[in-house]
């Protein structure tokens, strides 16, 4: 019976020794696992980030000047509240044409919204979401626009207002950016 029960204790024993060895290997697994895991979703991030910073460029001092005009004017925090993705094309077509007031030379302007980063990343979010007619139209435009090309906005002005059936107030030209950052001062409150 002693041997008996001799036996039966190291086996307890030696179950009991492989029970937590096996455990202990799962979770060290499991540990590398997530580790590895963790590792990937970080170089992933880190992948995309580097994916979304623009190639290294030398910008001319006018390309400078106005990177800092649309920086300051991106500070501005200003909501277009009454468009959504629900919106009739006439009115983010409206929108677009008031944020081209801020860019361009023309005898008559009514209505200012900011030309920032951010108001463009909303119209164009509600445009991709959007079937509207002029979809193709309206995103090429905004493309360039969130890429900082307004080297046609005068002409973007004048689709958008001819859209509008506009009769006066035609776009000639671009704003010099001295012109442009006296418009931001006179039209939105900068803090």
């Amino acid at each position: 019976m002693k041997k008996f029960l001799l036996a039966a204790l190291i086996v307890a024993v030696c179950l009991a020794g492989l029970i937590f060895g096996v455990k202990k290997l799962t979770d060290n697994a499991k540990s590398y696992e997530r580790k590895k895991e963790e590792a990937a979703q970080a170089d992933q991030a880190f992948k995309e980030m580097a994916d979304r910073k623009a190639p290294e460029t030398v910008l001319t001092p006018e390309q400078q000047l106005e990177e800092d005009i649309i920086a300051r004017i991106s500070a501005i925090k200003y909501q277009i509240d009454w468009i959504s993705e629900n919106s009739p094309p006439e009115e983010i077509i409206d929108v677009m044409h008031q944020m081209t007031h801020q860019k361009v030379r023309a005898e008559k302007k009514e209505g200012a919204i900011p030309m920032s980063h951010d108001m463009i990343a909303q119209v164009y979010q509600i445009v991709v979401n959007s079937d509207f007619e002029r979809k193709a139209d309206l995103l090429a435009i905004l493309d360039q626009w969130k890429i900082g090309n307004f080297s046609s906005v005068d002409s973007d002005h004048n689709y958008l207002w001819e859209y509008q059936g506009g009769s006066s107030g035609m776009a000639y030209g671009r704003l010099s950016l001295a012109e442009e950052e006296a418009f931001i001062k006179e039209n939105f409150k900068l803090d």
